[in-house]
């Protein structure tokens, strides 16, 4: 994501690129991309048909010696002025400081998988959210608001709408499992309660029924034309709404990989 920093890979992360491809000297790839043209699932079925292709494919086996590398590279030598190499080292330091406030785990359960979610008539992304919810709750103490991106492709020029993950039924469902009064059987009837809800509420997004993108655009409009920005926008609990301390996005993907993005606030998780 971020190359570990401007003494590493740093410098090569191109986030004014609408996709940048990155092989590593053993092979291996991964690719980063800015979010104004695209959502993330275009991305993956582009990544999906790349590793198609190649999977459905055989390619010539080229042996010999390697080609060296200096007669496929030229190196360009600029000449830059103090001012402009003050505002590389400047741009470093800022790197690395963020760089430093992320830590990026890649985490991999093998204890289940989605089949069995959906054997039990469970949605697996519900299910997830749900169990992102928990974890939140049973670590901070507090609910988190909780961001997940809805595809609105469906409509004319369409892009996201928030998914509110957070809710009455998760928080109860929370609550419930750190109950220790509480039996298994409400346990799973708390668990099944927040997934319908968090259901409920996907659809409601996909379906342009979402509040956070109409309330975006009726404040965008006001400010466009000039007029006062309505006292909803400045309320303290309308801002505490925003402040999305889960941020999260399912993209389906066929091959062996996953994308990431960092957290949207300093106290977050991506």
């Amino acid at each position: 994501m971020h190359g570990d920093g401007a003494m590493s890979n740093g410098g090569n992360r191109w986030f004014d690129k609408t996709i940048q491809f990155l092989v590593s000297e053993e092979g291996r790839v991964g690719l980063t991309y800015e979010h104004s043209p695209a959502e993330g699932q275009p991305i993956a079925s582009i990544v999906d048909h790349i590793m198609g292709y190649i999977d459905g494919n055989k390619f010539e086996q080229v042996v010999g010696d390697p080609t060296p590398a200096a007669n496929l590279c030229i190196p360009l030598k600029f000449k830059i002025s103090n001012e402009v190499q003050e505002a590389i080292k400047t741009a470093a330091i800022n790197l690395d400081k963020l760089v430093n406030n992320v830590e990026a785990c890649a985490f991999s359960f093998d204890k289940y998988g989605k089949e069995f979610i959906k054997s039990q008539k469970l949605s697996p992304d519900s299910y997830i959210q749900m169990a992102m919810q928990f974890a939140f709750y049973r670590l901070h103490k507090v609910p988190g608001a909780h961001y997940e991106s809805a595809a609105t492709r469906k409509y004319l020029h369409g892009r996201t709408e928030t998914i509110r993950s957070c809710s009455v039924e998760s928080i109860a469902f929370a609550k419930t499992m750190l109950d220790s009064s509480a039996s298994p059987h409400e346990k799973l009837a708390a668990l099944k309660k927040a997934i319908n809800g968090h259901k409920d509420y996907t659809l409601q997004a996909l379906n342009g029924l979402g509040v956070d993108r109409h309330l975006l655009g009726l404040k965008l409009t006001a400010i466009s034309h000039g007029l006062p920005v309505p006292p909803l926008f400045s309320d303290p609990g309308y801002l505490q709404s925003l402040h999305m301390r889960l941020s999260t996005s399912q993209v389906a993907v066929k091959s062996d990989g996953f994308m990431i993005y960092g957290p949207l606030v300093e106290d977050g998780y991506g």
